[in-house]
């Protein structure tokens, strides 16, 4: 999770803190969505938690879910 705190922080402009966000903006959604679960996965695969295939699917799986199966429950 630490990860996802840092992505999430990460994506955090100058222009956000200037406007008083502490968050992106809202219509950043889905590549905050991404890039936190990108960065969760990456963790999981640096404690040993996933298999090679299971890496390359992961990502692939991230995307579909974040750009394609979100987007029609939108």
């Amino acid at each position: 999770m630490i990860g996802a705190a840092r992505a999430l922080a990460d994506m955090v402009t100058a222009q956000d803190h200037a406007k008083g966000s502490l968050f992106p903006p809202v219509s950043e959604i889905r590549a905050v969505a991404e890039r936190m679960a990108v960065e969760v996965l990456k963790e999981g695969i640096r404690a040993g938690l996933a298999t090679r295939v299971e890496r390359s699917l992961s990502l692939v799986w991230v995307w579909v879910w974040v750009w394609v199966w979100v987007w029609v429950w939108v």
